[in-house]
């Protein structure tokens, strides 16, 4: 009878136990809009950098949330405000891009152009960050480059990658110390190109 009562016991208490340690994993959220000073609505990109900021990719720009104010990012010589792809590099470093063409980077607090490939390429580039090796790779529908992420220093180049009239940049990875590099044309032809990571 003793043994029964404890199993029973037992049973009760796992039982509380759990139903308490489920109400006590609900999140807590709130709402991030324009009615609390988030510039647009339209937002395209969100990352969290180790410090905690929000970095927030829209159509009005590059902007970071601290948890009670936003601070607007621009360069002199950003082409569209527009601001997608934003990345978390090595020593923190944000990386991001604007639908024309152009990469930028922030450092001290201020946004820096890294290259502008808006005369190179028809549609924007895609890029990757090689954590590991401190490397940015880069492919546009045209070209395959890889810089040193800290210096800016161009490491590499393929330009040899054949171009048609209605093919894009689709996807590019880093797999297994080899680049790849997909493009679709219209006519659903995709071709994958390799690359040995430096």
């Amino acid at each position: 009878m003793k043994t029964s009562f404890l199993k029973i016991l037992s049973l009760i208490v796992i039982a509380c136990g759990s139903i308490i340690s489920l109400s006590a994993q609900q999140p807590f959220f709130y709402k991030v809009d324009s009615d609390m000073g988030l510039p647009s609505d339209e937002v395209y990109e969100v990352e969290q950098d180790s410090f905690g900021f929000i970095w927030i990719g829209c159509d009005a720009g590059l902007y970071r949330y601290d948890g009670v104010n936003f601070k607007v990012y621009r360069h002199n010589l950003q082409s569209g405000r527009s601001i997608s792809h934003i990345r978390i590099g090595q020593n923190q470093r944000v990386w991001c891009q604007n639908f024309s063409g152009q990469i930028f980077y922030i450092e001290n607090d201020s946004l820096h152009l890294f290259k502008d490939f808006s005369s190179s390429s028809r549609s924007f580039p895609l890029f990757k960050i090689d954590t590991k090796n401190n490397h940015l790779w880069v492919a546009t529908d045209t070209m395959i480059q890889c810089f040193d992420a800290i210096s800016n220093q161009e490491l590499y180049t393929n330009n040899k990658i054949p171009n048609s009239e209605n093919s894009y940049a689709e996807n590019l990875s880093l797999v297994f110390k080899q680049v790849l590099f997909i493009k679709t044309e219209s006519t659903s032809r995709v071709t994958v190109f390799k690359d040995l990571i430096l």
